[in-house]
């Protein structure tokens, strides 16, 4: 018995299902997972951001009736800068030699779709394109100005609680 569609959230079995089986695929619920995958290095990240960036919305009846994995990935060609991307701001300190190439395809592409492999608030922590707007970004971002802001947080919670 031949599967018609294979419908998932992430994962890697649905590239699997299509690469390998030749069997047609379709996302749903990515874009939900994407948004409350918490911590955001979480191992999931990536194979949801692939499976995401790669496959078809089942809403879409279209697109699933015309993709394919070649095709996908024809159009998908700054698929490896998505997932160094991802893979940086998941873990920036192991893999800072990422940085140059999440800070170029994060100018270049940031946009609503793009947008929701990231969380703003990440993005403003390291100081990539993309951050939310602050009130403060001149001060430099270093363990000394963090401590002390740090400290005059808790300082006003303690005064004002």
């Amino acid at each position: 018995m031949r599967p018609a569609l294979v419908i998932g959230c992430f994962s890697t079995a649905l590239l699997t299902a299509s690469r390998f089986f030749g069997l047609p695929v379709a996302r749903t619920g990515t874009e939900l997972l994407l948004d409350r995958l918490q911590p955001y290095a979480d191992s999931n990240q990536v194979p949801v951001t692939l499976v995401d960036a790669l496959l078809p919305n089942l809403e879409d009846a279209s697109a699933v009736a015309s993709w394919s994995l070649t095709r996908s990935q024809e159009t998908h060609g700054e698929l490896a800068d998505l997932i160094s991307t991802v893979g940086y701001t998941m873990q920036p300190d192991s893999q800072a030699r990422l940085r140059p190439t999440a800070e170029r395809y994060l100018s270049r592409h940031l946009d609503s779709r793009i947008s929701r492999y990231f969380k703003p608030r990440r993005l403003t922590r390291l100081g990539l394109p993309g951050s939310e707007p602050t009130r403060l970004a001149f001060i430099p971002r270093t363990p000394t100005v963090r401590r002390l802001a740090r400290g005059a947080r808790s300082f006003k919670r303690g005064v004002s609680g």
